[in-house]
């Protein structure tokens, strides 16, 4: 593990600091990536491997990107990524 990694994951358990690190940065668009992968683990009972593929599919599919959809997943609660859903929000 390279020292800018392990120095940046415990500025991220700093909640105060968390804001202030993703603003802007390529990490954000990481994190909601993750957190989206995380939603549809616990879902749809799925590895992470799986829900993350199901993701991408999701993107793929609708010509749109990795992050757009993880970022509707998360921020708004579209769950069209998801099978069985019926679309819409949750």
């Amino acid at each position: 593990v390279c020292s800018s990694d392990l120095l940046m994951g415990v500025m991220l358990l700093q909640e105060e600091a968390f804001d202030e690190v993703l603003h802007g940065s390529p990490w954000q668009e990481r994190v909601l990536v993750h957190q989206a992968t995380g939603v549809i683990m616990a879902r749809l009972h799925l590895p992470a491997t799986e829900a993350l593929s199901l993701l991408r599919a999701h993107a793929f599919a609708s010509g749109t990107d990795t992050v757009a959809v993880a970022r509707r997943l998360v921020e708004g609660g579209d769950t069209s990524c998801l099978p069985g859903t019926g679309g819409g929000r949750s």
